[in-house]
């Protein structure tokens, strides 16, 4: 149990730094569709990327990597691959069986990954 969480932790504390990385390497002005929020599955789509992300780690967070914003008919929004929908479903699915244990959460979310 505690080598699952250490590896939670360290795919965590990886996954966010490649997210901040992302954001702070892309040139702002010239971003017209990106993700403009740095945690959970609420994903929002626009012109304005964060200025800077914390290395806070929130649930859903594991599928972010496979979500991506693009310009669609005009309009910037969200393009969910099926890589994302299957992460994002199996998600919700350990947090319905397991919101109030975050230790179980969490071996639980390292699992959608794959």
């Amino acid at each position: 149990m505690f080598y699952g969480l250490l590896a939670v932790g360290i795919l965590a504390v990886v996954s966010i730094w490649s997210l901040i990385y992302s954001n702070l390497s892309k040139d702002h002005k010239s971003s017209q569709c990106v993700i403009e929020n740095c945690h959970g599955l609420e994903i929002s789509c626009g012109p304005k990327a964060p200025e800077f992300c914390t290395f806070e780690y929130a649930p859903g967070d594991i599928c972010r990597q496979y979500a991506s914003c693009r310009v669609v008919a005009g309009e910037c929004q969200l393009v969910e691959t099926a890589e994302f929908s299957s992460c994002k479903s199996c998600f919700e699915n350990c947090w319905k069986d397991f919101s109030e244990d975050p230790i179980e959460l969490f071996a639980c979310e390292s699992e959608c990954e794959e």
